[in-house]
């Protein structure tokens, strides 16, 4: 992963007036994640809750994609060799085209 490189770019962004966007679905996955690590990185929910409100919910704008939208990209999937953990990349994605954001940042990617 490469945390240190997307929060720079990220903070970059920021302080030159750009605006974050997130998916909604990663907020449910960012939950989900940080509830389920093995101790001793887990955390309560409550606190995941709270790191999630602050840092994702707050000032940020959230997309989330109609039934429509994932209907038509489940549909486009096999065809575009969408399998597996990339189908939520392929969500993320759409969610990015949907909200005109521009290019992506993935914590695991770094900028898409």
């Amino acid at each position: 992963m490469q945390h240190k490189p997307v929060a720079a770019e990220l903070e970059r962004r920021l302080a030159r007036g750009g605006a974050m966007v997130i998916a909604a679905v990663t907020l449910a996955e960012s939950y989900a994640v940080l509830t389920r690590l093995p101790p001793p990185d887990r955390i309560a929910p409550t606190d995941a809750l709270a790191l999630i409100a602050a840092n994702f919910m707050n000032g940020v704008q959230t997309v989330a994609l109609a039934p429509d939208a994932y209907h038509a990209l489940l549909r486009q999937a096999p065809s575009k060799g969408i399998a597996g953990g990339r189908s939520y990349d392929a969500v993320i994605a759409a969610c990015v085209s949907q909200a005109q954001a521009g290019r992506p940042l993935d914590l695991e990617w770094g900028a898409l």
